[in-house]
């Protein structure tokens, strides 16, 4: 509800009757339900090398409801309560609209620390239904002789385009069956009506293994509704009705409500006319957002945005501890505060289970109103199941796959295989020269007489000196080198005969 709470709809400390009194009297206030929806019907990602691709297929319904607080105040306290003044029924702004949007997303790694994306999506639109202007006045005469009297007033316009519905028919036609009309439309919906397209793009950025910042632009676009539309239209009338006839009413008949009905809609003539094609433009979204890794497991988010809500009006800001335990549970805490000039705060909570290939998730979006109901205005929660086909794992976060992570341990960039600087990745790639079976073979015990052996036969007696030093130095020239980069600390690789293994040390 739109400026009120569920404790001022349903406090124990008043009566129902004084509940209304005070909601019908609290002028800076309106009642409202504003529903936002999406339902994912589709989603499907893959990852090759520095880009990534997904295709999603979302039903979306944007629904603002408004309510005069003065029928509120007509239904439980009568006319006896507008005898000093009009009853104001305002129904402007009532809007529902529902489209399925088909969303093609590419996002690519520009360097190592920077990440573009955009989407594109082709939109098929359902239904729209908006009243630009629907307002009524009902009035009491005071007179004593006509003291049942009602003047009525009011105009109408608005646009529409639902399914095909003949409007004008559904109002004033009591044998069209426009249920009927809309079912038969409805499953024969195709790509080409009621088309309209959306772009958006975001930009990831990381400073380093810590801190990383975002910002996004979405839904820009619009829908051209172009199947059945009609402007719905009903020019200022008035209209004075004495009430009932207490003497008749024992003759009423299963007539009388059909009759009524034609009258006030006699009197009123609202119609349906067909009109060109029109165009509503969807609601941008922009957001802005930042992250701190505490460890490669645990990060704190902090986000906001502008453009939410049924109308795009609404703002946010929220921040969010996100925990995993372990390689099977991620846990997420987070408070936010929702539209800044009807404030509503929230805390959430989520809990998800990575059962392999599926991921089961649930949240509760607003703990508050379940805790104390009387502070807020909305409660949500949400479930889902996420299936994932060749996830590939990251454990340090870097958006390298471990298969592909010369530091899977460590966060790295694609240009250093993984690894944080690039004479570690060199380190991490050189492979180890192979040795001397001979060596291999035998004992610490026997390495004396080994090395001496080795001597013999490698320098005989009768060479000449000179020649060893020119065998020497051929030797060390084919020995295979290591690049160093310049400005960059020396690796040199020192083979142990003893242990069979090879030591990379840094020499500063």
């Amino acid at each position: 509800m739109v400026g009120t709470t569920l404790n001022g709809l349903f406090g124990n400390s008043e009566t129902p009757l004084q509940t209304v009194t005070r909601m019908v009297g609290e002028q800076d206030k309106q009642l409202g339900i504003d529903l936002n929806q999406q339902s994912d019907v589709f989603h499907f990602g893959f990852r090759s090398k520095k880009s990534y691709f997904s295709v999603n297929s979302s039903l979306i319904c944007e629904t603002s409801i408004r309510i005069p607080k003065d029928l509120l105040g007509l239904a439980f306290l009568g006319n006896s309560a507008y005898i000093d003044k009009d009853a104001d029924l305002d129904f402007s702004g009532n809007q529902f609209r529902s489209y399925l949007k088909n969303t093609f997303s590419y996002g690519r790694f520009i360097t190592d620390k920077l990440s573009v994306g955009v989407n594109a999506s082709l939109i098929n639109g359902i239904m729209d239904f908006s009243m630009d202007q629907a307002r009524f006045q009902v009035g009491t005469d005071t007179g004593t002789s006509t003291i049942y009297s009602l003047q009525l007033s009011g105009e109408m316009h608005g646009r529409a385009s639902v399914l095909g519905v003949d409007l004008d028919k559904a109002v004033n036609d009591s044998t069209y069956d426009a249920n009927k009309t809309a079912l038969d439309q409805l499953g024969q919906i195709q790509l080409g009506t009621n088309q309209g397209k959306a772009f958006g793009f975001g930009a990831v950025y990381r400073l380093n293994e810590k801190w990383r910042f975002s910002a996004a632009v979405q839904n820009l676009g619009s829908i051209v509704w172009d199947l059945g539309v009609q402007e719905i239209h009903m020019n200022k009338s008035q209209w004075e009705w004495n009430g009932l006839d207490t003497s008749e009413i024992k003759n009423l008949d299963a007539d009388f409500a059909t009759r009524l009905q034609d009258t006030v809609l006699d009197k009123f003539g609202i119609t349906g006319t067909e009109i060109a094609p029109y165009k509503t433009k969807l609601n941008p979204r922009y957001t802005l957002g930042a992250e701190f890794f505490i460890t490669p497991r645990t990060q704190v988010q902090a986000f906001g945005g502008y453009g939410y809500g049924s109308i795009g009006d609404k703002s946010f800001v929220s921040a969010s501890v996100h925990q995993e335990l372990g390689e099977w549970v991620d846990v997420r805490m987070g408070y936010s505060l929702y539209d800044f000039t009807d404030p509503n705060h929230r805390l959430s909570l989520g809990l998800s289970l990575n059962l392999g290939p599926l991921q089961i998730f649930g949240s509760v979006n607003d703990v508050l109103s379940i805790v104390n109901y009387g502070t807020t205005s909305v409660s949500s929660g949400m479930v889902g199941l996420n299936i994932n086909i060749g996830r590939r794992k990251d454990k340090d976060y870097d958006e390298i796959p471990d298969s592909k992570d010369s530091c899977s341990a460590s966060f790295g960039y694609f240009k250093n295989n993984g690894c944080p600087d690039a004479f570690v990745a060199d380190a991490a790639k050189y492979k180890t020269p192979k040795k001397d079976d001979t060596l291999q073979k035998n004992s610490i015990e026997t390495l004396p007489k080994v090395i001496e052996t080795l001597d013999k036969e490698a320098v005989p007696a009768l060479i000449d000196t000179e020649e060893l030093k020119e065998n020497e130095v051929t030797e060390e020239t084919s020995t295979p080198e290591i690049e160093v980069a310049p400005q960059t600390p020396e690796i040199e690789v020192i083979e142990n005969p003893v242990s069979e293994s090879t030591e990379a040390i840094i020499i500063d």
